[in-house]
């Protein structure tokens, strides 16, 4: 292994124990938390609220290194899970569109970040939930658009 890579990976290991622990810690120092644990929108986001900062100067670091070498897939997987944490955070803090954003951005580094796909998808059933009737019904959607004989 490189120097450079192995110097990588150290800051990458020390970036995902700083989120950890920003996690954890936000989990744990006075939030309002409902039913089940799960924290409430009303919860002190104030622990987390530094961390997107943070990995902003990271995420640029990585970057530039992607640039250099687009094929390195250790800076890519970091890179990947930095949009991650950062996009976590801010989905946390209510910033959906750029919670978005990140996690697109760690979907276009690693395709198969999971947990990146798994967030994104939540956002967008959030943002955009299943149609309903006027009686609280799903509505059906058809599988291929086509012209509605209704709307004539």
């Amino acid at each position: 292994m490189t120097v450079k890579r192995r110097l990588l990976s150290c800051g990458v290991c020390c970036l995902m124990t700083l989120a950890l622990c920003a996690c954890q810690a936000f989990n744990t120092a006075g939030t309002n938390q409902g039913a089940g644990g799960v924290a409430s929108p009303t919860s002190n986001i104030g622990a987390a609220s530094g961390q997107p900062a943070e990995l902003d100067d990271e995420i640029a670091r990585l970057e530039r290194e992607a640039e250099k070498d687009p094929d390195d897939d250790v800076t890519r997987t970091s890179l990947a899970q930095a949009y991650y944490l950062r996009g976590s955070a801010l989905q946390q803090s209510g910033k959906l569109d750029e919670a978005m954003s990140d996690f697109q951005n760690a979907l276009r580094f690693d395709p198969a970040h999971e947990e990146a796909n798994i967030r994104l998808a939540q956002i967008t059933r959030e943002k955009e939930p299943d149609p309903r009737a006027d009686d609280g019904k799903p509505v059906a959607i058809p599988a291929t658009p086509g012209p509605n004989s209704n709307n004539k």
